[in-house]
């Protein structure tokens, strides 16, 4: 029996993040496509819309984070479509930052460095919020 591998996408502005970034969550069996900006991260989520979940830097050069996550969730609730997880990794752990993001409609929030640790962690509290619904 084979299990389908999670599908994410990773939203970071910095190569090096992305880089570090993506490595974690494919050494945890993840699928992962990268984009550095807000308006590609929208456009990606728009056309792709089979992502199991959304990992979203929150310093994005272009749009800020809470309106990316705003217009992708609007989209998928337009197209009567399951929004994945949106999950905000930020260097900001303030509780202001907290609050904006679950106000917004993200499912989590991780503190820079994004190691595997924390990843598994949102990753398994996201399977398990999926299963008791």
């Amino acid at each position: 029996m084979s299990i389908k591998p999670i599908r994410a996408l990773l939203i970071e502005d910095t190569i090096v993040a992305q880089l570090t970034e993506a490595s974690v969550l494919e050494n945890l069996g993840c699928e992962v496509d990268v984009v550095g900006d807000g308006h590609s991260a929208i456009q990606k989520a728009e056309q792709d819309p089979l992502y199991d979940v959304i990992f979203l830097d929150l310093g994005l050069p272009d749009i800020d984070a809470l309106t990316v996550t705003e217009t992708i969730l609007e989209y998928y609730e337009q197209q009567q479509i399951s929004a994945p997880p949106i999950i905000a990794v930020t260097a900001h752990n303030y509780a202001s930052i907290r609050e904006a993001c679950k106000k917004a409609g993200m499912s989590g929030f991780i503190a820079k460095p994004l190691t595997e640790q924390m990843a598994r962690q949102a990753l398994e509290n996201l399977s398990e919020s999926a299963m008791t619904k």
